[in-house]
């Protein structure tokens, strides 16, 4: 039986926002293993795999093409205990995604972004002009 989905919401465009994102959540992104392990060490085909602290299950990361662009999608079993640790990761990853890609974005146009994470835990981006 397998667990594996694809987090369908949830599209990349920046690798290296993503990246990134892993390296804040002390989670190892590893570039170019072609399976990521799940329940019952059955292994599923991707690009990369995400490996999460305190679990020998991975998220898997699967490059595709969508309208002709390069992007990537998550992979991940959210089955049992382990599976939750999986969801937690997932929903972690979202938001620091985001806000890597935002300051990527914004520093490719030209602006200064500062960082700040507020005591409700969500993050808020100052981003101005000039660096």
């Amino acid at each position: 039986m397998s667990h594996m989905v694809k987090v369908e919401d949830f599209q990349i465009t920046s690798l290296s926002a993503l990246k990134r994102a892993c390296a804040r959540l002390g989670y190892e992104f590893r570039a170019g293993q072609k399976t990521a392990r799940y329940w019952n060490g059955k292994q599923a085909q991707v690009d990369h795999a995400i490996a999460i602290p305190g679990t020998t299950w991975e998220i898997g990361v699967a490059e595709e093409q969508v309208n002709g662009r390069k992007t990537y999608s998550l992979q991940a079993d959210f089955y049992g205990t382990e599976g939750k640790k999986m969801e937690q990761a997932v929903r972690q990853l979202r938001q620091y995604y985001a806000v890597e890609l935002a300051k990527e974005t914004a520093r490719r146009k030209g602006y200064s972004v500062r960082e700040q994470k507020l005591p409700n835990g969500s993050i808020k981006l100052v981003v101005g002009v000039g660096r």
